[in-house]
């Protein structure tokens, strides 16, 4: 159900196939920039991002086809982006996980602006854990294995006390 509306005389009819899948509609500002995702686990009783996975998308923006559809999305992990950045952005992911009350594991969506700002557009608070899914892959980058990264991930949820 989600549309991008490049015009407001397009809003009715975005608004009209969103309701199609729910009643409630989030209407937000569209940023044009990239596309970035960042795991946040627990460890210790301590929060910490995993590695910026950039997603550059074939399509006009990160949609259903892009997301689903092998080939239709470019993946960059880690991210390319300078050091400021980089901690910038794993800073304000560890904030939203924070703020939202989040526990153990999330993964936290972002835009990067052109004013170099990262935008939080979501926050994912079960994320996949698939062969192909974000968050095996950005723990993997920073040397965590699958099996540890499921440890971190029971862990934080509280399965070892």
């Amino acid at each position: 159900g989600m549309t991008k509306v490049n015009t407001k005389e397009e809003l009715p009819q975005a608004y009209e196939e969103a309701v199609k899948y729910n009643d409630d509609v989030l209407i937000e500002e569209f940023i044009d920039g990239i596309f970035m995702t960042v795991g946040v686990l627990e460890k210790d009783g301590k929060n910490f991002a995993t590695e910026i996975l950039e997603i550059i998308p074939k399509n006009e923006w990160y949609d259903y086809e892009a997301k689903y559809t092998p080939g239709m999305s470019k993946f960059i992990l880690p991210a390319e982006l300078d050091e400021e950045l980089t901690k910038k952005t794993k800073e304000v992911a560890i904030k939203a996980h924070i703020a939202a009350g989040c526990r153990g594991v999330s993964r936290v969506d972002f835009m990067v602006g052109k004013d170099g700002i990262p935008y939080v557009i979501e926050i994912n608070t079960s994320p996949g854990m698939t062969s192909t899914s974000d968050l095996p892959a950005q723990s993997k980058v920073m040397g965590i294995s699958y099996d540890e990264l499921v440890q971190i991930v029971l862990n934080g949820a509280g399965l070892n006390k």
